[in-house]
């Protein structure tokens, strides 16, 4: 499953940070650190919510008092499983490519006509009279 820049990072992050442990039950976060994961508050947490839409993320309350700014999330095994596969750049272009699993052809195919396209214009250069 490929996922939105924003939810790939907010995965990517928890399971650096909260790693198996996390899976199955919530851990505290600090919204301050947690927050800047997509640049600001706002959007980390809307993407963890449509994280948690999709299954791959368990998320509690969030306490916005003053003292104590934080958040409870957890990840499910399916939510853990693929954080590991975007925590690995090897795993991460397998995800791409079973995803878009067909439009390498097209860009080797686009290439080769590219370099036949060159060639013919260069070949039909040469044959007009100077």
């Amino acid at each position: 499953m490929w996922l939105p820049r924003d939810e790939r990072g907010v995965l990517r992050y928890l399971c650096t940070n909260i790693g198996r442990d996390g899976v199955g039950h919530k851990s505290r976060l600090q919204l301050d650190e947690f927050g800047k994961i997509c640049g600001d508050e706002h959007s980390t947490v809307s993407a963890t919510r449509v994280l948690n839409e999709r299954g791959l993320v368990m998320l509690g309350d969030t306490d916005r008092r003053q003292a104590n700014r934080s958040i409870y999330v957890g990840l499910t095994p399916a939510g853990y499983d693929l954080g590991r596969k975007y925590n690995s750049r090897f795993a991460r272009s397998g995800l791409w490519f079973s995803e878009y699993k067909d439009h390498w052809v097209w860009l080797i195919v686009s290439f080769i006509g590219g370099v036949l396209g060159s060639l013919l214009v260069q070949w039909l250069s040469r044959s007009q009279p100077s």
